[in-house]
């Protein structure tokens, strides 16, 4: 998965800037979320997206479409798009610009059973 710290072979993730790509990543992805719940919105979820729809490396630009390198799940939509705020605050107090700047994530344990939601227990 691109953008994985701890990934024997890492490929790091780009922002990017253009509105024109980050839509599409976030429409395939959607895509996606569609399969696990057709009806997802309608039960105040967005779909959570990885890689980023805000890189290069997001659900649209995907260099195999039969091997996915992405992952989607519809989460509370609230809690998803405070994520999002943050991510792009840290975008710019980090100085992370569009194509230049490569980064990873490193995501550390598991949600406790009273914090997962989303993929975890979805419905």
């Amino acid at each position: 998965m691109p953008g994985n710290f701890d990934a024997p072979q890492r490929q790091a993730l780009n922002r990017t800037t253009l509105d024109w790509l980050n839509e599409r990543n976030r429409e395939r992805a959607k895509a996606e979320c569609r399969k696990i719940d057709p009806i997802y919105s309608i039960k105040g979820r967005d779909c959570d997206e990885f890689p980023f729809a805000s890189t290069w490396q997001g659900a649209a630009v995907q260099p195999d479409p039969d091997r996915k390198r992405i992952s989607a799940c519809p989460i509370d939509a609230e809690q998803n798009r405070a994520a999002g705020r943050e991510l792009q605050t840290w975008y710019g107090v980090d100085r992370i610009l569009d194509s230049f700047d490569p980064f990873y994530i490193r995501i550390d344990g598991t949600p406790p059973p009273d914090k997962q939601t989303g993929c975890f227990t979805y419905p």
